[in-house]
């Protein structure tokens, strides 16, 4: 609620193949706390570019309120884009959000809109998250941003979360700071939470690895390479990396994880590249070479061993979702 008593406006505008579960844990916070406190703190708005409904990444069709527009008047302006930001901040997006943030608005995105936000120059020299799946394509294309790894941030009127659950916490800790933490406690007990996480906390943690396979030197080689994204690491390079010999890594990899540091790295290479392949319009190639695979023919040969299935025979089934 603003100091003149009326409720804050808060608006989420959804690109195509946004995670449903960011938008909709942000949502149910804010309506929560309309609940909990007994009056209309938040009143909240489902935008789409031109008004026409939206399809979420898991299929399911959103029916915005209204198309974003130069006459929306925000308190809060949220983006929410899916594995493919890129292609999702057009150039309209991109002048609403600076429309928005000129208008005085507290702008933010979820997910992967963090690339979206700073595309529109509004991340510049600000603290910021994203997903640990872009974080490194992120801070190669905007060097100017203070990435962070932590599950959201909230940099005075820059807001950002890492996706999933972290857009939850993110506005938990929205409604603490417009309406105290009493509140926000209350919101929390309702929706069954245990504690609210502060912007303190990390995506992918070393105790979450180290709780999942046994062993800490394990857990920091998964860090690693999921940092590192789909660079071409070899076993003995990431060996270097946790501090053991490459020898000790394969027996430990063996023992906790069943298979060899290569086929881990692999494995991951190839599911970015399964999502690239679902998610983005590159070809094929492009797809190979973004994931650190040296020919056409390497890639194909490994994809089909691991998913059962060409890359290609992928992109004709995403193709027929689509036109669906």
């Amino acid at each position: 609620m603003t100091s003149s008593g009326r409720p804050q406006l808060v608006g989420f505008l959804l690109l195509p193949r946004s995670p449903l579960l960011a938008y909709s844990a942000a949502t149910v916070a804010l309506d929560a706390a309309n609940y909990c406190s007994g009056r209309l703190l938040y009143e909240i708005a489902s935008l789409s570019c031109d008004g026409q409904p939206v399809a979420a990444h898991c299929g399911t069709r959103i029916l915005p309120d209204r198309s974003a527009s130069g006459k929306d008047r925000l308190d809060y302006a949220f983006v929410c884009s899916g594995n493919d930001p890129e292609s999702a901040a057009t150039p309209a997006v991109l002048s609403w959000l600076r429309h928005q943030a000129r208008a005085g608005a507290r702008v933010g995105g979820l997910s992967s809109a963090a690339h979206v936000l700073a595309k529109a120059g509004l991340l510049k020299g600000r603290r910021a998250t994203i997903h640990w799946e872009q974080a490194t394509e992120f801070r190669e294309r905007f060097p100017d941003v203070d990435l962070r790894q932590s599950v959201f941030e909230i940099d005075e009127n820059r807001l950002t979360s890492s996706g999933g659950v972290a857009s939850l916490d993110l506005a938990l800790n929205v409604i603490a700071q417009d309406h105290g933490l009493e509140l926000a406690a209350d919101v929390s007990h309702m929706l069954q939470l245990s504690r609210i996480r502060s912007q303190k906390e990390e995506q992918e943690s070393l105790e979450f690895y180290a709780q999942q396979v046994g062993s800490w030197v394990v857990a920091e080689a998964i860090r690693c390479v999921k940092t590192k994204g789909c660079q071409n690491l070899s076993p003995g390079q990431l060996a270097a990396e946790v501090g053991v010999s490459q020898r000790q890594l394969e027996r430990l990899f063996r023992r906790y994880l069943n298979r060899t540091p290569k086929r881990f790295i692999t494995e991951l290479r190839l599911q970015r590249a399964q999502d690239l392949i679902c998610t983005t319009p590159l070809t094929i190639f492009e797809v190979a070479a973004a994931c650190g695979f040296d020919s056409r023919s390497g890639f194909h040969n490994a994809y089909v061993r691991h998913f059962g299935r060409s890359p290609a025979s992928d992109r004709r089934a995403e193709i027929r979702l689509d036109v669906q």
